[in-house]
């Protein structure tokens, strides 16, 4: 008689979490002397003064919309059209305030209108499983035409704003400091991102994703135009590769959505700190905003996979089965 063995049950792979957040922190550890060397480079060629509102207005500004597209990254539905939200969201607040809406109404509705465009974008890639980036392409195309026909090619002044005080600077560059410190530990302890199981997981997360993302992309697009004082339609491929490159920079992978907590903010500095060096000396803006971001584009997707690599999930060691036991003797053998 032939006896069969119990199958064996294969044990999950456990993720090798210790390894994964030392590798980050050792990233964000080159980060922070990046950060120390562009400051250092700017006060010594030009003196302290020059890290000043300009430079936080960029750190605030760039941080924000970074952030917008972190969080779509993380969730794995990728939104391309947040730069184009935050234009369109500050050529709605503009035109509002040019119609006499008092600033935070004109402000909200703003912001209340690209979040209505994510959700749409967000229900399109749920229910359709396809992915965000393609979905997000015609929200930028929609962003981008709407706020041509709002502000035309002349722009819109928006009455009584520009050159914010320092401390209004102060507040955004904060909010951005500390929703990304506390989105990245939210990330860390839930273990998000997670493959969806079901298409109502995938449905709410693709949702999720978009509605963030184009919540932050509306407040980044508020508060740099009540700074400057002037909205205007302009192609946003240039503030698009720099939230990207501080995205991928701060080690936010673009394979698994996987990253660190202080990348994003350190990543950002080292992007305001050096494009403020290269304007500094006369650097062109191809150059400057195109050219170096594509470049740090690429280096932050090298380094997101080999992050990736050192924390991947390790195999456990295969069982040994048990051999079978002898079947029983039979009678007339005994």
């Amino acid at each position: 008689m032939t006896v069969l063995a119990p199958p064996i049950t294969p044990e999950p792979l456990r993720p090798r979490r210790g390894a994964s957040l030392v590798a980050h922190l050792g990233w964000e550890g080159i980060l922070v002397l990046l950060a120390i060397a562009g400051f250092a480079y700017l006060v010594v060629q030009e003196g302290i003064d020059v890290i000043g509102r300009n430079v936080w207005l960029n750190f605030a500004a760039t941080g924000l919309l970074a952030s917008a597209l972190a969080v779509s990254v993380r969730l794995r539905s990728v939104n391309l059209a947040v730069a184009a939200q935050a234009m369109l969201a500050g050529i709605i607040y503009a035109k509002l305030v040019q119609e006499d809406w008092p600033d935070l109404a004109a402000g909200a509705a703003a912001v209340v209108a690209v979040l209505i465009l994510g959700l749409i974008l967000g229900a399109i890639t749920g229910l359709t499983g396809a992915p965000g980036w393609a979905v997000s392409l015609g929200g930028l195309g929609i962003a981008e035409a709407v706020s041509y026909g709002l502000s035309g090619a002349q722009g819109l002044i928006v009455p009584g704003m520009g050159r914010a005080e320092v401390w209004v600077v102060a507040i955004w560059a904060a909010v951005f400091v500390l929703g990304s410190i506390i989105g990245a530990v939210v990330f860390l302890a839930t273990g998000l991102p997670r493959d969806s199981a079901t298409f109502g997981s995938r449905v709410l997360r693709a949702i999720g994703s978009f509605a963030l993302s184009s919540l932050i992309a509306g407040l980044a697009g508020v508060m740099f135009i009540s700074y400057v004082g002037f909205a205007s339609f302009a192609g946003d491929g240039g503030r698009l590769l720099s939230a990207a490159a501080v995205v991928l920079l701060g080690g936010i992978s673009a394979a698994t959505g996987r990253g660190g907590v202080l990348g994003t903010v350190l990543a950002t500095l080292v992007v305001v700190f050096g494009n403020t060096a290269l304007a500094l000396e006369g650097v062109e803006s191809w150059v400057s905003y195109y050219l170096v971001a594509s470049i740090a584009i690429l280096i932050g997707v090298v380094v997101g996979a080999v992050l990736d690599r050192i924390g991947r999930p390790s195999a456990p060691p295969a069982p040994v089965a048990s051999p079978a036991p002898p079947p029983p003797l039979s009678p007339w053998m005994a």
